[in-house]
């Protein structure tokens, strides 16, 4: 782990990013060469450290450490440390998300997915993220913005109030999963009827946190391991197949299709005690995500999310690295991302949801992703 780390929502780079090379994997195969410089991802801008001489020994300072390329920020920034680099990722200018897409001339935007989306209490409603995003998004495309009312809640159906409200449409509700996307309520095609499939259309998805959890409880009920593998590779399959069916099956949406999904954050800063949230015994969460089995999972997770946007040429924001740091251990310096500059907490009296300033920085993550 690297001494300093840097908040990701302050990260900036000089020029697109190039393809994330393999060869920037910490666990690449021994031999294997870096390529080129002229090739080399542009890098993070580092903390500028004082090179002058010290005048009470008369001995240059030391030089400033070698800055950060987002690959190797984005390997610092989580307790899991995904291989993402296989999969030969675009990462675009601020080190937030990936750029494998030319997001313009958008017509109308869907959300879908979980409680992140929907926004909770007692967070402030024109804060949720979506909110945030749907005020930028109907001056950024020139869209009819939603009506007040839409911004808010169903408190009794755990979704939005209204589902559709101008060019903006919510069908994410609270508790939903991986299956809601396309099986069981089938949130996309309730959000993108027939009647506006042609349109040119921006779906934002946060999904996957909800599967997590509950997987996280089977494993200290005992379910066996072997039976959970099937559900997380089940979970991860069912994200792939909601994103490429929206990106290519041109019968049912035959409109541009544009995707940009969050990978899961959790908040325990990458170190696995659920108990450092204050109300975590409270609300029954008393289990840990340190036992390596469930590691593994957690980093096959987020792998599955990087190789669904390669393939299916979708974006994904790292929301996972943008909130380690910024959760129940950000005071703690042993943190595998212990932000020296920045631990302002970005998570609610819930433990899973954001706070408003976790809101906003969800939107930034995916405002930065569209407008590359």
């Amino acid at each position: 782990m690297l001494t300093l780390l840097f908040a990701c929502s302050t990260v900036s780079v000089t020029g697109k990013e190039a393809p994330l090379d393999s060869a920037l994997d910490s666990e690449a195969a021994p031999g294997d060469s870096a390529p080129p410089d002229s090739e080399a991802p542009p890098v993070v801008d580092s903390v500028v450290v004082d090179s002058a001489v010290d005048t009470s020994t008369g001995d240059s300072a030391a030089p400033p450490p070698e800055p950060q390329t987002c690959a190797e920020y984005l390997a610092d920034q989580t307790g899991v440390s995904p291989d993402y680099a296989q999969f030969g990722p675009v990462l675009n200018d601020a080190c937030q998300g990936t750029d494998h897409q030319d997001i313009a001339g958008i017509e109308q935007v869907v959300f879908v997915g979980d409680s992140i989306t929907v926004g909770t209490p007692p967070n402030t409603v024109e804060g949720f993220y979506r909110n945030l995003l749907a005020a930028d998004l109907a001056t950024r495309y020139s869209l009819v913005a939603p009506e007040y009312e839409w911004q808010w809640y169903d408190v009794i159906n755990g979704t939005g109030y209204t589902q559709d409200s101008g060019d903006f449409s919510v069908c994410a509700k609270w508790g939903g999963r991986t299956d809601d996307l396309v099986e069981d309520h089938a949130q996309v095609s309730d959000c993108i009827p027939e009647s506006r499939a042609g349109e040119t259309t921006l779906v934002f998805i946060t999904v996957g946190g909800n599967d997590l959890f509950a997987l996280v409880e089977d494993y200290h009920a005992g379910i066996p391991v072997g039976d959970l593998w099937l559900e997380v590779e089940a979970e991860v399959a069912r994200i792939e197949e909601a994103v490429s069916w929206i990106k290519s099956d041109k019968t049912r949406f035959p409109g541009e299709m544009f995707v940009v999904f969050a990978n899961i954050y959790e908040f325990t800063d990458g170190m696995g005690n659920v108990d450092a949230c204050p109300g975590a015994e409270s609300l029954g969460y008393v289990y840990d995500l340190s036992a390596p089995e469930l590691v593994d999972m957690i980093r096959y997770y987020e792998e599955g999310y990087m190789r669904v946007a390669v393939e299916t040429g979708s974006d994904m924001v790292f929301m996972s690295e943008g909130f380690c740091g910024h959760g129940y251990n950000a005071e703690d310096p042993t943190g595998p991302c212990y932000r020296e500059d920045d631990r302002e907490l970005w998570f609610d009296m819930t433990c899973f949801h954001p706070n408003d300033a976790g809101h906003t920085a969800i939107a930034e993550m995916f405002l930065s992703t569209v407008e590359q």
